[in-house]
């Protein structure tokens, strides 16, 4: 049977007045005996054997940089956008790699999840892991009283602390959307025999993707069209819509850094002559703003706003009011080029060359001012009308419990939790279906 291991019974003031002791000539077996230090503790502290306190291993960041790291950290979150573990770990990298210094991070993963542990323990007072939202799993669950109304608590929050609210000339939304080139306007009339109609297609199967932003004063900027692994041959910017932006990507889709070309290239340029602050909503797709992107905004006066994710098509002008009838021009300038060149041997159709100036023809058809405005009139964000959105498209919060026995046959609800007095969309949200639901206001 092993012997019984022995723990130290002293403490770190213990062992501090016993070193002090020995060093005024006192001997080491008085000090144990008095301090209770063991002699070879004491003598390998005197000889340097030990430290006498933990030396802990250098950081990777400056201080000044952590503290750069959490200011970026809390403007996500405050954007309705918190960063993820690898979001952070990705911003850490971006500041080493910035500094030009060499550091010990893997030179292609960078932070592991060692350096997270150690950077939140330091900084466990600012901030803290929080599981996200249960309600966040899918269109039919977001869409309900609760998250609708955390979304225009804050929003209206941000417009205020920007005294934007009534100033529909500084307050934009941007969205991409994949254009097909072989979209179809809708049913086709055929035989009443025909049971499986064949159409002829209009074009390849390339993806294209528009990258949009409108303003709520009603006015289209320029857009951005990614292309499918390359450019396509030829003068396609030459008939393509004035001062669009071109870009190409792997699958044709955006991604954040396409997205920081479109800022620096595009919008900051178009909006250089508007007062400022402005903001810029978006959905919260997947790709986080990285810390080069986030102080070119900042620098010149752009907020971001992200959107609770998959609802844009109820909260998103873009999707609500703008992209429809884009796409909708789109399919007919394609279907009314077929029939021009029927007679032809070969009747032309959409390709990759000849895509931006049929591009051209619809954008400029589809981005009327009543159009756009109504996107932002539909979606309650100018003028600020949380009680515009559909009702039927809104579903009741999973606490609100429904009273289906009223004498007049209706069904009524009544909220569990007490109403928020003054709360900026509390009348807004008593009209939805069901009765009068109120929810805390986020801070």
């Amino acid at each position: 049977m092993g012997r019984k291991q022995k723990y130290k019974k002293w403490s770190k003031e213990d062992l501090s007045n016993a070193l002090a002791a020995v060093k005024d000539g006192m001997s080491l077996h008085k000090a144990q005996k008095e301090f209770g230090v063991p002699k070879q503790t004491l003598s390998g502290r005197i000889r340097g054997k030990y430290r006498t306190t933990k030396a802990g291993r250098k950081t990777e960041m400056t201080p000044e940089e952590e503290t750069m790291l959490i200011h970026y950290i809390k403007y996500m979150a405050s954007i309705a956008h918190p960063s993820s573990i690898s979001a952070i770990k990705a911003f850490a990298w971006n500041i080493v790699k910035r500094s030009k210094r060499t550091s010990s991070f893997n030179r292609v993963s960078g932070p592991g999840h060692t350096w997270w542990d150690s950077f939140k323990k330091r900084h466990s007072r600012e901030i803290t892991l929080r599981k996200p939202d249960g309600l966040d799993r899918g269109r039919s669950r977001m869409a309900n009283v609760t998250v609708i109304k955390q979304h225009f608590d804050l929003l209206r929050k941000t417009l205020v602390d920007l005294d934007i609210l009534d100033k529909p000339d500084r307050i934009f939304n941007c969205d991409e959307s994949g254009i097909s080139m072989d979209a179809r306007v809708g049913k086709v009339v055929v035989s009443r025999s025909t049971k499986h109609p064949y159409s002829e297609s209009k074009g390849n199967r390339d993806n294209i993707t528009a990258h949009v932003a409108v303003s709520a004063a009603g006015v289209p900027l320029p857009p951005m069209i990614i292309f499918e692994k390359a450019f396509p041959s030829g003068p396609y910017a030459r008939d393509g819509p004035t001062n669009a932006l071109y870009a190409h990507s792997p699958n044709g889709y955006m991604d954040i850094e396409l997205f920081k070309q479109w800022c620096k290239k595009l919008f900051i340029p178009q909006t250089r002559y508007i007062q400022k602050p402005i903001l810029l909503i978006l959905d919260g797709h997947g790709s986080h703003p990285d810390i080069e992107m986030i102080d070119m905004l900042v620098e010149n006066q752009i907020h971001l706003y992200c959107l609770p994710p998959h609802i844009t098509n109820i909260l998103q002008p873009l999707d609500v009011s703008i992209f429809k009838p884009l796409k909708v021009h789109f399919s007919k300038i394609t279907d009314n080029l077929k029939l021009a060149t029927m007679g032809h041997t070969v009747p032309q159709t959409v390709c990759k060359t000849n895509f931006t100036a049929i591009f051209k023809a619809a954008f400029e058809g589809s981005m009327g001012i009543t159009i756009i405005k109504n996107g932002f009139r539909k979606t309650g964000i100018c003028p600020f009308n949380p009680g515009v959105i559909d009702k039927e498209r809104v579903m009741p919060d999973n606490s609100i419990d429904f009273i289906s026995s009223a004498p007049n046959g209706n069904n009524t609800a009544t909220s569990t939790t007490p109403a928020v007095p003054g709360s900026s969309t509390e009348a807004s949200f008593n009209s939805l279906p069901g009765g009068s639901f109120s929810t805390p206001v986020i801070p």
